[in-house]
């Protein structure tokens, strides 16, 4: 499994690279659907799968942390981050 992390930076200016491989990703996660630069991935209707149900069950950053890891670790696809 490769996993891609790529920045959505601000709206309207996410680079082309990170674009790309969020267009191309077999799995899209999420850091938060509740970024302002998710929007256009909400408009291409990418299917994705976000990390907010994890941000409100952690008691901790650091369990917050282990849990990302362990969702994004779990699959056996080529998977893209989006932070």
């Amino acid at each position: 499994m490769k996993l891609t992390i790529v920045a959505l930076s601000t709206p309207g200016s996410v680079a082309v690279a990170a674009m790309t491989a969020v267009r191309n990703a077999k799995k899209l996660y999420l850091q938060t659907a509740r970024h302002p630069s998710v929007k256009w991935i909400l408009d291409e209707r990418l299917p994705y799968e976000s990390m907010d149900v994890l941000y409100e069950q952690a008691r901790s950053f650091a369990a917050l942390n282990a849990a990302i890891a362990d969702k994004l670790t779990a699959g056996a696809v080529d998977a893209v981050f989006a932070v």
